[in-house]
């Protein structure tokens, strides 16, 4: 894992950002909400690979590695938030470290452009620093990792309108995750990653970014919303080759929204992606990471470890609401 911190005055120290993930010894791949903070040159940006800890030092523990930002590449379909647009399309972005980080660091491996939906119900980890309580936005003291289910895009719009929510704030660019109260992402889980686990750390695959999630974090029946990193594999490849120097940046136009697959189809084309919210686990238990935008607010990391049940699939017409009070319209995404 990567932490990204900012220099915002130098009063205040590094403030930490969000999360992020090495996907070459000298590139992060993160959301695009959380470089919006980098000064000109990104003079004003650190990262952190392998901190464990961001409130107390703990480097003879979890050792660290800290590299300057030499540039930043934000997907050219991404607009930056504001009130008036609490989420964005292609929520992504590279970071270009100022050196390379040692061998012995582990990269996260990426999934195939041609990688499929994951399949409802299929569990799947959000890790991250972020908040472990919806009410309040410090980040976690201990990275945190927690197990979400996967929920269709279908599920997903489902759910989200209950609150809402337009069907197009989910497209084919999304992957939605987490179902269960207390068991989802929150402030400050944005940037970090939604993995496929394999046997060992060195064989995970990424699947999505955390982006966004309702304005409380892991409210029963509100998925946490990450940018499905398959529709993105392309443009990672392309940039990847500029920022190691094996090719010219390629002339690009904004990508349109992608239409939702069927479940356990591979998607194609490039998609929308917005922050996201997360709710804190109950005690004693591992915290999990939230995103959120206005209404749906950006996340940073905060994830727990928990087991989650499943989601049903739901119901063909009118499906019945998951919980008997859920979200009010007028609460808006909220980037993390």
């Amino acid at each position: 894992m990567a932490r990204i911190h900012f220099l915002l005055d130098d009063r205040l120290g590094l403030l930490a950002g969000c999360g992020g993930t090495l996907i070459s010894r000298s590139v992060v791949l993160t959301a695009g909400h959380c470089v919006v903070l980098a000064r000109p040159g990104a003079k004003n940006v650190f990262v952190r690979i392998g901190a464990y800890n961001p409130l107390t030092d703990e480097a003879t523990k979890h050792a660290y590695v800290q590299r300057r930002v030499a540039r930043i590449i934000t997907h050219p379909g991404y607009v930056q938030m504001s009130e008036d647009q609490p989420t964005s399309p292609h929520d992504i972005a590279l970071i270009k470290l100022d050196e390379p980080v040692p061998e012995n660091v582990t990269l996260v491996g990426l999934p195939a452009e041609d990688t499929p939906y994951p399949i409802e119900g299929t569990q799947l980890h959000a890790v991250g620093w972020g908040s472990t309580d919806s009410g309040n936005s410090q980040p976690a003291y201990a990275m945190q990792d927690v197990e979400l289910p996967a929920v269709s895009v279908e599920r997903c719009r489902v759910q989200w309108g209950y609150a809402g929510a337009a069907p197009t704030l989910i497209t084919g660019g999304h992957v939605c995750a987490g179902l269960q109260a207390q068991r989802n992402i929150c402030f400050g889980d944005s940037g970090g990653p939604l993995l496929r686990t394999g046997s060992t750390t060195s064989k995970d695959v990424q699947l999505g970014i955390t982006s966004f999630s309702f304005p409380t974090c892991a409210l029963p029946g509100m998925p946490g919303v990450f940018t499905f990193v398959p529709q993105y594999r392309k443009w990672i490849d392309e940039q990847l080759a500029v920022l190691e120097g094996r090719q010219q940046a390629p002339s690009q136009a904004a990508p349109s929204p992608a239409a939702a697959p069927a479940a356990g189809q591979p998607r194609v084309g490039t998609a929308a992606v917005v922050p996201s919210a997360s709710v804190a686990a109950p005690a004693g238990q591992p915290v999990a990471a939230a995103v959120a935008p206005a209404a749906v607010a950006p996340a940073a990391a905060a994830p727990a470890a928990a087991a989650v049940v499943p989601a049903a699939a739901a119901p063909a017409s009118q499906p019945e609401p998951l919980v008997a009070e859920g979200p009010q319209p007028d609460d808006a995404p909220a980037p993390l």
